[in-house]
Formats: C-alpha cells, sequence, structure tokens
C-alpha cells in the first residue's frame, strides 16, 4: 500500500503548537553585551536556559563555546572587572558531579 504524501503546504499534525510557542533569539548585542530579545545583561537567564538545554550533557563544550564570548566580552568592556565578567559568562554553570574528583590521594 503506497503512503500518501501530505498535500502541498499542509502543516504537520504539530505545527500549530510550534507556531504558538516560537523560540525567543536571545542574542547578545555588542559592546555593551545586552540581551536583543529581553535588555538583560547576556547571557540572560532565557539564553542560559537555552545554552543547558542545547549542551545537554556536553558540559566541556558549552564551556569552550561561552569561553569565547567572555573573552570577546573582556575586548569589548575593558573597564569591567574580569571577575564580575568571568561570573557572568562562565560562573554560572554548574560542574556534573561526576567531572568532581574528590579523591584526595
Amino acid at each position: 500500500m503506497a503512503m500518501r504524501s501530505p498535500a502541498a503546504g499542509a502543516l504537520p499534525p504539530n505545527a500549530t503548537e510550534l507556531r504558538e510557542a516560537p523560540m525567543t533569539m536571545h542574542l547578545p548585542i555588542r559592546p555593551d553585551w545586552t540581551c536583543a530579545a529581553c535588555g538583560l545583561p547576556w547571557p540572560c537567564p532565557s539564553r542560559k536556559g537555552q545554552l543547558l538545554a542545547e549542551y545537554d550533557g556536553a558540559h566541556v563544550s558549552m564551556t569552550l563555546h561561552l569561553s569565547g564570548f567572555f573573552l570577546e566580552a573582556c575586548q569589548d568592556i575593558p573597564t569591567a572587572e574580569s571577575g564580575v565578567l568571568y561570573s557572568r559568562f562562565l560562573g554560572w554553570r554548574s560542574v556534573p558531579t561526576e567531572m568532581i574528583d574528590v579523591s584526595c590521594e
């Protein structure tokens, strides 16, 4: 039995749900590194949540990705204290417990 293909222009069954909940682009506006979507310091809470979802299980990759932004922000905002920028770009990530070496031997 041949499967019928959807009519041209037909939407998938969940298209309405997807249209009702679009993903907002929480991207940085440089050189002050504010969020284009919400105006908060970037990465904003929404973008942090998106990054955690995107990099689920890839902690090192997310850290490398954010490190690049941290370095760019240090260049764009030379008067900012590095500790403040570090906390903003990298300090919020939690380290997975399996990556912590608790042995003292």
